[in-house]
């Protein structure tokens, strides 16, 4: 079977075509990859800075019961 004339020259543009989606799609798995670490860095940020909240407001909590427990009583 003999081959067309511009066979060669389109095989070559079907190869750069085929070579240019794959750097496409590895660049964009590489992007979304980088993606979720920043979002789940940024998550973690998130439910730490909860956590320390909480922690604050319990500490107020604890230290006003302190407080109120030193308080002389009424005498009512």
């Amino acid at each position: 079977m003999d081959e067309p004339p511009h066979f060669n020259e389109l095989c070559r543009q079907v190869g750069c075509v085929v070579l240019q989606a794959q750097l496409i799609e590895s660049t964009l798995a590489a992007y979304l990859a980088t993606s979720l670490r920043l979002e789940k860095s940024e998550a973690m940020t998130q439910v730490q800075a909860a956590l320390e909240q909480f922690m604050r407001v319990i500490t107020v909590r604890l230290e006003t019961m302190k407080i109120v427990r030193g308080l002389p009583g009424l005498g009512i």
